[in-house]
């Protein structure tokens, strides 16, 4: 009769991989960095197909929080790409735009009185700027 331990082994092993790769910041940054693309891609398309769909309707007119909305999905996939090669810069991007989001992200939040969208934009603030520590940590680790 094997013990638990010995019959699970391969299983406690796979999870400690799995854990001490999610717990590294650097693994987690490749992550974070795939998303950040996939993110700003998707962004980009429905920008993109908007601004076709107000074209066929007649209606083209490019404002300027479309073109901001734009410039942000690019940000984005670049910062992504940034952080999936663990280049120094898209950490250092990353931290600039976290920075420079959160003072939009509490504008927009004065200005809409829902309570679940509000609960989530602090919930998104907190999380950058933990990312943005927690990657920062693993700084000596980024490729110059």
């Amino acid at each position: 009769k094997q013990g638990l331990s010995s019959k699970y082994r391969w299983l406690i092993v796979y999870l400690g991989i799995y854990m001490k790769k999610l717990l590294d910041p650097v693994s987690s940054a490749r992550t974070w960095g795939t998303l950040g693309i996939l993110g700003g891609v998707f962004q980009l398309f429905q920008y993109i197909f908007r601004y076709i769909s107000f074209v066929i309707k007649g209606t083209g007119q490019l404002s300027i929080l479309m073109v901001a909305s734009i410039i942000i999905a690019v940000v984005s996939i670049v910062i992504g790409i940034g952080l999936r090669k663990t280049k120094i810069w898209g950490l250092y991007s990353f931290i600039i735009f976290t920075i420079i989001s959160i003072p939009y992200s509490i504008y927009i939040m004065f200005q809409r009185e829902n309570a679940i969208l509000n609960s989530l934009i602090i919930f998104g603030i907190a999380l950058n700027i933990i990312l943005s520590v927690w990657f920062y940590s693993g700084k000596k680790r980024f490729i110059k």
